[in-house]
């Protein structure tokens, strides 16, 4: 069990504590939409691909938190297939692996890990401006994504400089990226990096880091007793050489 879980830390995934989230639901932490939005604007892709006032269709709202900060900046049409208290609409006519047309020619979500290739390809089969998902680091690093990927190449594959706390516990392991279509696009994606925003006061939740793993010298301290396999004490003076175990 824990070389499944270290393997897929180091895979860039989740070992997940207990089971994972019923529906592929992960809240995305603000400061995830926020960089992105800092992004599109300095870097002027929102302004000479979208015409001011669109709105920003964030198909899978959740709970809200990434709808929320979109709707700081521009108008925010927000649905979901699942009704979890925030959102314009709900239900099966919501579900954006199948459903045609698009409410707004901008996307912008983190969608479920599980879902996000058929949302893709419904998404990018119909008449759109912007596209902008999160999605894992490694999501093209597999055979399966290869002739989306050549049909309709993201313009934009944007890396985060930090891990988003997705779970609320203190101690990411995923990685994901920004990834952004651009309507008529057909060449490769171009890189570029997403510094970790400073949000305002009061917008981003203050994450409670987890409680610190007792090393062996405060177990020394706080288990009086405490012996070795020849039961001397750990706090102890060191074995002598001739008492060790030889090498056959």
């Amino acid at each position: 069990m824990a070389e499944r879980r270290v393997g897929v830390a180091f895979a860039g995934g989740n070992p997940v504590e207990g089971e994972q989230q019923k529906d592929g639901f992960y809240s995305t932490p603000e400061d995830v939409t926020w960089g992105l939005l800092d992004w599109l604007e300095t870097s002027g892709v929102l302004a000479s691909h979208v015409p001011p006032g669109t709105p920003f269709h964030e198909c899978c709202c959740g709970d809200g938190r990434m709808a929320r900060i979109l709707a700081m900046r521009h108008p925010v049409i927000a649905t979901d297939l699942v009704d979890r208290g925030y959102g314009d609409r709900h239900g099966a006519d919501f579900d954006m692996t199948r459903r045609a047309p698009l409410r707004s020619p901008v996307v912008v979500t983190n969608p479920p890990f599980f879902g996000a290739e058929a949302m893709l390809e419904h998404i990018l089969d119909q008449d759109f401006l912007m596209v902008a998902m999160v999605l894992k680091t490694t999501y093209y690093n597999t055979r399966g994504h290869m002739p989306l990927f050549r049909r309709c190449p993201p313009a934009f594959n944007l890396g985060l400089t930090w891990r988003p706390d997705f779970r609320g516990l203190g101690r990411p392991v995923m990685n994901v990226n920004w990834f952004v279509w651009l309507k008529g696009n057909t060449e490769l994606p171009r890189y570029d990096v997403i510094a970790r925003p400073k949000l305002p006061e009061g917008i981003m939740p203050k994450i409670a880091r987890p409680p610190k793993v007792k090393t062996v010298s405060s177990l020394k301290k706080s288990v009086p007793g405490l012996v070795d396999p020849k039961g001397r004490p750990l706090e102890g003076p060191p074995a002598p050489a001739e008492d060790l175990p030889r090498a056959a």
